[in-house]
C-alpha cells in the first residue's frame, strides 16, 4: 500500500506529465507506432488474388462468401495468405547486417577525409555527422526490427493454421465439397 506522501507525489507528477504541446510534438507522437503497417489488414486486391481460386473449387460466389461458414473459412484462409506475403515482402526489403557494415565503413572513411584542422573542417565534419544521423533514423522510421516482422510472420502463420483448422472442421457439414490442399 501507498503512504499518503506517496500518493500526493505521483499526482503531483501526473499533472506534470500531460504529454507533447506543440504541433510538431503531437504529429510526432501520433505515429509512433507506425513503421511498416503491418498492423493493418491487407489490401482488398490482394485478398481477392487469393480468394478467387478457394472459391472456385466450392463453386462460391465472390459476392456471397460472406453468406456461409465455408466462404468466411476461405475469406479467412485467403486473408491469412495475403498477409504472409506482405509481411515476406516487407522482411525482403528491410536492410540487413551487410547494408548497414558498408555504410558504417563509408562514413568512417568520410570523417577520415575530414580531419579537425581548422573551423571548416570542423563544420565539415559535423555535416557529415548529421547526414549520417539523418540516414539512421529514416531507415529506422522505414523499417522495424527483425524480431518484430517474425512476430507479424508468426501471427499471420497462426492465422492461416486456424483458419484451416475452421475450414476442416465446417467441411464434413457440407455435401459434395473438395478438400482443401494444405
Amino acid at each position: 500500500m501507498a503512504t499518503q506522501r506517496q500518493i500526493l507525489a505521483n499526482r503531483q507528477n501526473a499533472v506534470a506529465s500531460t504529454g507533447p504541446k506543440t504541433h510538431y510534438g503531437k504529429q510526432k507522437s501520433a505515429i509512433n507506432g507506425v513503421k511498416h503497417g503491418l498492423n493493418q489488414p491487407p489490401p482488398a486486391e490482394q485478398v481477392l488474388e487469393y480468394l478467387k481460386p478457394l472459391l472456385a473449387d466450392y463453386d462460391i460466389d465472390v459476392s456471397h462468401c460472406h453468406d456461409t461458414d465455408l466462404g468466411r473459412a476461405l475469406l479467412a484462409i485467403a486473408t491469412a495468405e495475403a498477409q504472409i506475403d506482405r509481411v515476406l515482402l516487407v522482411i525482403a526489403n528491410a536492410p540487413d547486417h551487410e547494408d548497414e557494415r558498408k555504410r558504417s565503413h563509408f562514413w568512417t572513411e568520410t570523417m577520415l577525409m575530414f580531419p579537425r584542422r581548422d573551423e571548416h573542417d570542423a563544420i565539415m565534419r559535423q555535416a557529415v555527422k548529421l547526414i549520417d544521423w539523418c540516414e539512421r533514423n529514416r531507415i529506422k522510421k522505414t523499417y522495424s526490427n527483425p524480431k518484430t516482422l517474425n512476430r507479424y510472420l508468426d501471427a499471420a502463420i497462426n492465422a492461416r493454421r486456424k483458419a484451416i483448422k475452421r475450414l476442416h472442421a465446417i467441411l464434413p457439414n457440407f455435401s459434395e465439397t473438395k478438400p482443401i490442399s494444405c
